[in-house]
């Protein structure tokens, strides 16, 4: 079966962050699976693997520096793609994101634990 396209629509005022927000929530609503090219370091990429995970749906995220894939189907299988961030990238994700939060909730949700 082929892919399908959806045409998104958001309200004219939104924009920058908010707006890819939107838009990646959406997707992730839509998606079947994930497909990723990432840096170990963008945040709005690492934010769409969580989101993903949290609805019971896979990611192949491509390491570009190691021209490789890691496959996320559980939470062992995130932490080993946040493994590869620098320390930099982390503080960055934990501020923009609330990384170590989200890992807490997944792992949590995992292992059938209510917070």
């Amino acid at each position: 079966m082929l892919p399908s396209f959806v045409q998104m629509t958001c309200h004219e005022t939104t924009s920058g962050a908010a707006f890819y927000t939107a838009k990646d929530l959406a997707m992730a609503a839509k998606a079947d699976y994930g497909l990723m090219l990432w840096d170990c370091a963008s945040t709005g990429t690492l934010s769409n693997v969580l989101e993903l995970l949290a609805q019971d749906k896979k990611s192949a995220v491509y390491i570009n520096r190691d021209k490789d894939f890691v496959i996320v189907k559980q939470h062992s299988d995130l932490l080993r793609l946040v493994s590869l961030m620098s320390d930099g990238a982390k503080k960055t994700a934990e501020r923009k994101i609330g990384l170590s939060k989200k890992l807490s909730i997944l792992a949590n949700e995992q292992f059938g634990l209510a917070l």
